[in-house]
């Protein structure tokens, strides 16, 4: 034929754009609401063959968890970090005790355990609120995902004044309970 190369492979017909556009948006739908690929077998339920993790997308809460040696610094940290809208909700626990290795010596202590209850993107700012008003010379934070919450308790990490929902939190999540 005039106007075509030679060798040039056929024409594809005109329902393969649209076929291509379909598996495209499959995977975009896939990759964007955090569909896992899985593996063949059980041993790989719900881990990702994708390089990226695409669970922190869709899991932005985190609980932070803080080792103060008393109530008076318990009451001092949480009331400031859900003051300033830092903390949703924060938890005391009492009762905790702990062993360590400290200066070539194995010490034990009580001390209590702070829950904190915070967004993703304000964890580096609790931290440092933490590192600044904590009595320890070097406080330790660990912070863990929250990957999932009973219905209804979600949406008292996620509004904007934190402060204004404490009070109804406790008995919403304990209504749902």
């Amino acid at each position: 034929k005039e106007g075509t190369r030679p060798n040039s492979p056929p024409p594809l017909p005109p329902q393969t754009g649209f076929w291509i556009t379909v598996a495209l948006s499959a995977l975009v739908f896939a990759i964007y609401f955090g569909v896992m690929l899985v593996g063949p077998n059980d041993d790989m339920a719900g881990e990702s063959i994708l390089p990226i993790d695409f669970g922190n997308l869709f899991h932005p809460y985190r609980i932070a968890w803080v080792r103060v040696p008393d109530r008076k610094v318990a009451r001092k940290l949480s009331y400031g970090l859900v003051e300033s809208q830092l903390a949703a909700y924060v938890n005391t626990i009492p009762g905790v005790t702990s062993t360590y290795r400290w200066q070539s010596k194995i010490k034990r202590d009580n001390e209590l355990l702070l829950m904190i209850k915070t967004k993703k993107s304000l964890v580096e700012l609790v931290i440092e609120y933490v590192k600044k008003n904590h009595p320890y010379d070097s406080a330790e934070v660990i912070t863990t995902k929250v990957e999932e919450l009973r219905k209804g308790c979600p949406s008292w990490i996620g509004e904007e004044d934190a402060t204004a929902l404490i009070g109804n939190l406790a008995n919403e999540c304990r209504t749902n309970n």
